[in-house]
């Protein structure tokens, strides 16, 4: 049993593992390339997944949003003594580097 990054990689155009083989017939497509956004992707069965790879896909795209959110957050509301602690750092990595 072969695993499906494996089929992606291998080129095999006449397999029906459901990954999509290029856009028009260019064969030999990505493993990816369904994620362009051409829209017009054919369907993949994923009854034979061991996993629920979109679940993890979606958890993984939430925690990385989540992430960046609460880095914005914590950037807009720091305090005026975080903010010349962070320009204090950076003119003393400043001087280290000129002094060498």
């Amino acid at each position: 049993m072969r695993r499906a990054s494996e089929k992606g990689a291998t080129g095999d155009n006449n397999s029906q593992d459901g990954s999509d083989n290029g856009a028009a017939g260019a064969g030999g497509g990505s493993l990816f390339s369904s994620f362009g956004g051409n829209g017009g992707g054919k369907v993949v069965d994923k009854s034979k997944e061991r996993v629920d790879s979109e679940a993890i896909a979606q958890a993984a795209i939430d925690k990385a949003r989540n992430t960046l959110e609460l880095k914005r957050f914590l950037e807009e509301n720091k305090t005026d003594e975080q903010r010349y602690e962070e320009v204090r750092k950076k003119i003393e990595r400043q001087m280290k580097e000129l002094d060498g």
